[in-house]
């Protein structure tokens, strides 16, 4: 998975929200499937639904401690930092490894800050 997601060549996939309205999955279009252990921070486009839906920007975005194949070793798993990213006018979930530093912020949103 690239470190900073910038295209429709990202990794896309699903995210599964829990009865809290949490990302409790993930699951990548590769097969690969990470359960959420943890929401460090997200954020969402203020404006209406119909504003999102417009939006060529990201309209949410989840930062995530997650459990399951490692990115660079598919075939041990184990914990790291996970970003979920879905824009407006795209479908499916923009993947990418995290950092410290929560990645949501392109455009302007907010900054998530360390988790």
């Amino acid at each position: 998975m690239p470190s900073c997601v910038t295209s429709r060549e990202a990794a896309l996939g699903t995210v599964g929200f829990g009865p809290d309205f949490q990302p409790s999955q993930v699951h990548h279009r590769g097969g690969h499937a990470w359960a959420v252990r943890a929401v460090l921070c997200q954020w969402e486009h203020p404006g209406s639904a119909g504003q999102q839906l417009v939006t060529r920007g990201v309209v949410r975005c989840w930062r995530m401690r997650v459990w399951g194949p490692l990115p660079r070793d598919p075939d041990t798993d184990g914990e790291f930092i996970l970003v979920a990213r879905t824009r407006g006018n795209w479908p499916g979930w923009e993947l990418s490894q995290g950092t410290e530093r929560c990645e949501c912020a392109e455009g302007g949103p907010a900054n998530c800050g360390p988790g």
